[in-house]
């Protein structure tokens, strides 16, 4: 591999990932590290190790948070998933490494778009799905965050209306159709947090498994139909941990888009996987940090990538 331009560490609500970028545009996965959930101690000697461990001489580092900051660099973190709510993260981490830290839609977004399923388009729309869910619109390759940073909160919409009955614990999109939404509606508690079990019924076939999923790709099919809408993307790209590991998720949305997208212009936009699948994150900020990041990337070859091109090939639209 050639020499090391950044290291890109994406922290997510279940797991750290850890990889590299090169001068030569190569990318490779390091280490996959467990979050322990509201122990910012411990999440914070995982990353700052992974710094010293990994990163090259002169490395930038490029951080995906699955938050977002306030004006004052501190993260914001609302559901303590971390345990780094109001921590100047980039002066806690005490590094001599210049490190950059972006939100985890606008990684995924910029990789995407710069690299990946929606390279050559000038407009593209990222949704992350994942412990969370959050948007990110990227233009001629700069990142939307919004005026505070928060404009990337998409999943913090109300839930869609539908034939359910309404849940207290159901104030938002994400609280439906997360990893976590989803297992919780599965499992009867809010307590469960891990989807895999439901996707696994899911491909088995149970009814009970069907429901929920069919349920919660309403909803967020409801909600990216909403944001091709308003943002006029010429691609929609689909990633995050949850979308690369279940993709029957993504087919039932896919599905719903193409009832929700109907209008013109809108029902010509395709709906495409990330090419990088869960990696997307910790690409896009390693991405963002360098110095000189490469023109393109040499493919993964332990995953199937998205053909280049095919992934922009706009549907064809038929009168009916």
């Amino acid at each position: 591999m050639s020499t090391q331009v950044a290291l890109g560490i994406d922290v997510g609500g279940t797991k750290i990932a850890v990889g590299e970028l090169s001068a030569g545009g190569e990318h490779r996965e390091l280490a996959v590290i467990p979050t322990v959930q509201r122990d910012g101690h411990a999440n914070l000697l995982a990353v700052t190790d992974a710094i010293a461990r990994f990163a090259g001489p002169g490395a930038r580092i490029g951080i995906s948070l699955a938050t977002t900051m306030d004006a004052d660099g501190r993260v914001r973190d609302p559901r303590g998933w971390f345990g780094w709510t109001g921590v100047d993260l980039a002066h806690a981490l005490d590094v001599p490494n210049a490190v950059e830290i972006m939100p985890d839609a606008a990684c995924g977004a910029v990789a995407e778009a710069r690299w990946g399923a929606g390279e050559g388009a000038r407009r593209v729309l990222y949704v992350t799905l994942g412990t969370g869910i959050a948007h990110c619109v990227v233009t001629d390759g700069v990142p939307d965050t919004g005026s505070y940073g928060a404009g990337i909160l998409s999943g913090s919409t109300p839930p869609f209306r539908s034939g359910w009955r309404t849940r207290p614990s159901w104030r938002s999109v994400e609280d439906i159709a997360s990893g976590p939404g989803l297992a919780a509606a599965f499992a009867g508690s809010v307590a469960a947090a891990d989807a895999h079990a439901l996707a696994d019924r899911f491909r088995g076939g149970e009814w009970w498994a069907r429901r929920v999923v069919e349920h919660a790709s309403w909803q967020v099919g409801s909600l990216i139909a909403g944001l091709a809408t308003s943002t006029d993307p010429d691609v929609i790209v689909l990633g995050g941990g949850l979308a690369a590991g279940f993709s029957e998720y993504v087919d039932l949305i896919d599905g719903v888009l193409e009832v929700l997208l109907h209008d013109w212009h809108t029902s010509l936009v395709p709906a495409v996987p990330a090419r990088f699948g869960a990696e997307s994150c910790w690409i896009g900020a390693a991405g963002l940090a360098a110095a000189d990041a490469p023109a393109t990337l040499i493919p993964t070859k332990t995953r199937e990538d998205t053909p280049a091109g095919a992934s922009l090939a706009r549907k064809e639209h038929v009168d009916v």
